[in-house]
């Protein structure tokens, strides 16, 4: 989630390019908080000894998927493809 809320900061602050791949949502306050409070949540629940395996399919399906819309939120349009796939194998 860390990708996602960093990306969602940066569109809300208008510091992504204006043809960048965001989606318009993302830059909505309530978004922006979500994406936040998720971020800080797997952060510390990462360090509990009682959290899952990081390897386990939701998780990992997860980091790949919000690694992807984070990968080509930051490109121009006709990079947004393989700049998506390469956030979403970096975050897998």
């Amino acid at each position: 989630m860390t990708p996602l809320a960093a990306v969602s900061v940066a569109a809300a602050s208008g510091r992504l390019p204006k043809d960048s791949g965001a989606p318009p949502l993302l830059d909505h306050p309530a978004v922006v908080a979500g994406t936040l409070a998720l971020a800080a949540g797997e952060l510390g629940g990462d360090k509990m000894r009682s959290a899952p395996d990081r390897s386990i399919a939701p998780g990992s399906a997860a980091r790949v998927m919000t690694g992807a819309i984070a990968g080509a939120a930051q490109a121009p349009p006709r990079h947004r493809l393989r700049a998506g796939a390469r956030g979403a194998g970096a975050a897998g």
